[in-house]
């Protein structure tokens, strides 16, 4: 089996979780990634109902905010995840 960059990566990411703060910390990220992506399907499934009634401006501001707070604060965590470890 050849090893690819990719598989590398994954590799010692892994090894990385097993380890140290990172281990400690995985268990978070996976909840909050978790009830993030429960929210990102809720939010999505609101939008479409204010779509249906004829609600466009305001489920485009649903989805501006939904972009501009929740996803924001996703990549901010994984940001500060990267730093810590």
């Amino acid at each position: 089996m050849k090893l690819t960059k990719s598989k590398l990566k994954e590799m010692i990411r892994e090894e990385m979780l097993n380890e140290g703060p990172a281990y400690e910390y995985a268990k978070f990220v996976k909840k909050i990634d978790k009830q993030r992506d429960q929210v990102g399907k809720e939010t999505l499934k609101f939008v479409d109902l204010l779509r249906k009634k004829g609600l466009d401006d305001a489920a485009d501001d649903l989805l501006d905010s939904y972009k501009n707070n929740v996803i924001t604060f996703g990549k901010d965590l994984k940001q500060l995840i990267r730093k810590l470890v």
